[in-house]
Parts: structure tokens; C-alpha cells; sequence
């Protein structure tokens, strides 16, 4: 599954490491030697939040104007002495949790199923498959 959620990324004029916060989501923060470091970071921290057993529901998501702007509000983060480099969508993958379904095919779909997308791969094709027809509906 995809997720996306804004970072404020920073860097304090006397730090030499950039900071990254994700306001939308409790305690969620990390911090890079570099900007390139600090959005390996952020996506990484997002893939090891939310990939717990912790089963912690995602937060809901808000405009990156109305986070910015909360940033800038709040008297905690001294915005006048950071050097801001802004407000960015930070996109990781994660495993999703499954269930297990027992399906019966006739033979015809499962030996078309092997010879087409290959042994081993039927779960997720069929699972790809279920997903794009329910979000036709």
C-alpha cells in the first residue's frame, strides 16, 4: 500500500543535520546529515511506523498549506531562526495486512493463471484484479 504524508524538512543555521517533522502523525520526526539523507529518512521512518504490529491506524492527511501554516504558528519551532527549506509529500510503500481466502477456480483459470503471470504471482494478480474492479463501482 502507498502512503503520503507532508514533512516539514529544516535546517537549523547552527545544526549540521536537516531535520524532518510529520505534524499529521503524534511524535513523528527523524533528522538526515544531508537533504538527500533526510528524505531517505522520512520514508523510511514512514515504512517502520506504520509497518509495526502495532496495528496503529493512519492518520488522516491535511493540505500542506494548513501544516505549514500551523508550523509557522506555533511558538515551539522559532521559525524565524531556521533556515526553512519547506513542506514535502513523502511517499513510502508498505505491507498491508492480509487475510486468507480459499477460492476454488476451475483448472482452465488457474493453468491460465500459471502460464500468463506465473507460478507463484496468482495471489497478488488476483488480488490487483478484485482491487481495480472494486474501485470501478
Amino acid at each position: 500500500m502507498k502512503i503520503t504524508y507532508y514533512a516539514i524538512i529544516y535546517k537549523h543555521p547552527q545544526d549540521m543535520y536537516y531535520s524532518v517533522e510529520f505534524p499529521e502523525i503524534p511524535y513523528a520526526a527523524t533528522e538526515g546529515k544531508d537533504y538527500t539523507h533526510a528524505l531517505f529518512m522520512a520514508q523510511d521512518y514512514l515504512k517502520t511506523r506504520f509497518e509495526s504490529p502495532s496495528q496503529e491506524k493512519l492518520p488522516p492527511t491535511q493540505k500542506p498549506e494548513k501544516i505549514l501554516a500551523e508550523f509557522k504558528a506555533d511558538p515551539d519551532n522559532a521559525y524565524d531562526k531556521i533556515d526553512m527549506v519547506g513542506i514535502l509529500p513523502i511517499t513510502a510503500y508498505i505491507k498491508e495486512k492480509t487475510k486468507r481466502l480459499n477460492i476454488t477456480l476451475p483448472e482452465s483459470v488457474t493453468d491460465a493463471l500459471d502460464t500468463k503471470i506465473g507460478k507463484g504471482k496468482k495471489a497478488r494478480f488476483i488480488a490487483d484484479c478484485i482491487t481495480k474492479e472494486i474501485q470501478s463501482l
